[in-house]
């Protein structure tokens, strides 16, 4: 099966992700959410299977979970043949199992899809919400950086931890300097909110920022992850301390729209300079 939007805990010991089942990448309404773990950080994951503590809806990708684990935010579809966009669901503890899944009600143009969320929020239930926006008529173009879509990323800051509230989210605001006349999507943020990773056109980016609510500063891309043989790339999760980046490889014709696998790897980086 392939493995695609990975999130994990903050001890890097549970893995939750988007799959699907068979041996090919299949379209995202067909994605349940998977649930794996480990005992150390180098040992190996154990995949237990469909993650029961989520009810199951149509499609499910890209789980992104709070600082405390009470609450995630994914990309879903709803109903079969619908768009995905963006959902959350509570718990009352990281113990729990997880309410049902609501719309996140955003000052959006409800006509396109909504996926790869980035949720950075405190324990205070501030912080901000990064997502990429895909205007396209197919969900199989927004998956990866096809001909026929157009992916931008954008910001919502987070008021407060009720996302059920009509004021919990601000204004939608596309990161213009960094969306250019490429595709940009799977935007993945330090807990900080200072350093951002994303992909371009299937090749990983980063930029960095002075503080929370600038602008960020100059575009470059990650020399080290730009391998041949390894497909389309795209980041999935930055772990706290900022030194190890999971992402996902897409192998295949990407010109069609099967047969296409997709893995998870994780790439290790030495502390950064204060």
């Amino acid at each position: 099966m392939d493995r695609r939007g990975a999130s994990l805990s903050p001890d890097e010991k549970e893995i939750y992700f988007g799959s699907t089942k068979g041996p090919f990448a299949g379209p995202l309404y067909t994605s349940t959410i998977h649930r794996a773990e480990r005992g150390l950080v180098v040992e190996p994951f154990v995949d237990s299977g469909d993650w029961k503590a989520m009810k199951p809806l149509a499609g499910q990708d890209s789980p992104r979970f709070s600082e405390d684990g009470t609450t995630v935010v994914l990309a879903a579809i709803t109903q079969s043949g619908g768009k995905p966009h963006l959902h959350f669901a509570r718990r009352g503890d990281a113990s729990a199992d997880f309410g049902d899944l609501l719309p996140i009600a955003l000052k959006v143009d409800g006509s396109q899809f909504e996926l790869n969320p980035y949720l950075i929020m405190s324990r205070d239930g501030q912080g901000e919400l990064f997502f990429s926006q895909c205007t396209s008529a197919s969900t199989d173009n927004c998956d990866s950086p096809k001909e026929g879509a157009n992916k931008e990323l954008v910001q919502v800051h987070v008021n407060h931890p009720n996302l059920a509230a009509p004021d919990a989210f601000g204004d939608p605001k596309a990161l213009a300097e960094i969306n250019a006349e490429f595709n940009e999507y799977a935007p993945v943020v330090s807990a900080d909110g200072l350093e951002i990773f994303f992909s371009r056109n299937g090749r990983i980016f980063r930029a960095w920022r002075k503080h929370q609510g600038a602008q960020f500063g100059q575009v470059n891309i990650v020399k080290d992850l730009d391998l041949p043989g390894h497909g389309e790339m795209a980041p999935t999760w930055l772990s706290p301390n900022n030194c190890r980046l999971y992402f996902q490889s897409q192998k295949g014709n990407t010109s069609q729209p099967r047969p296409i696998i997709v893995d998870l790897w994780v790439a290790e980086r030495k502390p950064l300079s204060p």
